[in-house]
């Protein structure tokens, strides 16, 4: 690892900044970051289709669309730091490797994955907001059910978001830390790294996570009717206003948690610099490497 010659400058930024070069970073690895986007996107693309989909059928459509538009921006929230763990993955090892491959990416997550998913899937309410989404799919009470359905999803979603505000940085501690998530003899595990690394930055984290919020809701309509704007211009038409609801507004949303994936390492990445004194320690760890090659070239 190059720890001197870092893809980005270590230096702080301010979240305009760190939007700013989010766009940058994605520019210049988007053959990498598209299909490790997908990968994590699509399995809950589809669940999601799966579980609310029905909810844009014709049939109940003019009853249930603005419960169906509210449901998906809900259930894309709380999965998305599950969906993007493997971009978190990647802008890690790129900072100092250049390009690492997909597969190699997809590899490495895999192999450490277990806590961060287990982790993710319960204090962040993601399984809890699956199953309840589930029961509803599956209830023969439809009316009765989807007004419970969206109250509870509502209140486990804002739940896990709040945690998340205050604890946004699972992926980047358990991933590319790969820290313990048990204490072990001269290792610091999760739940002090955690505390260290987000405790003493609360405030900034959740106004930041309060401003990102804010920007999420036109980016995702602005994608929207992008995606509404390309079907025209091609002559797409995939089908009813049903199904362009169904498909375009998901996506849309997608597209919105890939781009704050970026966004959110970027921000992993600025709380170090700001409180450990990253940009110095990558310097004496480079010249530590520099003065060890020297030491066994000379022998």
């Amino acid at each position: 690892m190059n720890f001197d010659k870092t893809y980005i400058a270590i230096r702080k930024r301010n979240l305009l900044e760190i939007l700013d070069l989010s766009l940058h970073v994605i520019r210049d690895h988007f053959s990498r970051l598209l299909p490790l986007w997908l990968i994590g996107a699509l399995p809950f693309f589809i669940l999601n289709h799966l579980l609310i989909g029905w909810m844009s059928n014709e049939f109940y459509f003019s009853d249930y669309l603005p419960a169906y538009v509210w449901l998906m921006v809900l259930l894309v929230a709380v999965q998305s730091q599950l969906a993007t763990a493997f971009i978190a993955k990647y802008l890690g090892r790129a900072i100092f490797e250049g390009r690492p491959g997909v597969w190699e990416t997809l590899k490495s997550v895999c192999k450490s994955s277990g806590y961060f998913v287990m982790i993710q899937s319960l204090t962040r309410c993601v399984l809890p907001v699956i199953l309840v989404a589930a029961f509803m799919c599956n209830s023969s009470a439809v009316d009765d059910t989807i007004t419970w359905g969206i109250f509870w999803i509502t209140t486990i979603a804002f739940v896990g978001l709040l945690i998340r505000a205050f604890r946004p940085f699972t992926a980047e501690v358990l991933l590319l830390e790969k820290t313990p998530i048990r204490e072990a003899e001269g290792q610091v595990h999760y739940r002090k790294r955690s505390n260290a690394l987000h405790g003493n930055s609360a405030s900034e984290l959740f106004g930041r996570f309060f401003l990102l919020v804010i920007l999420a809701a036109p980016l995702a309509f602005m994608f929207y009717g992008s995606l509404l704007m390309i079907d025209d211009l091609l002559n797409l038409h995939i089908g009813d206003d049903q199904s362009l609801v169904r498909y375009y507004w998901p996506i849309a949303l997608w597209i919105t948690s890939g781009i704050f994936g970026v966004v959110k390492f970027l921000s992993y990445i600025d709380i170090r610099i700001r409180q450990e004194g990253w940009a110095v320690e990558l310097r004496v760890r480079a010249e530590a490497l520099r003065m060890q090659k020297n030491l066994e070239q000379s022998f």
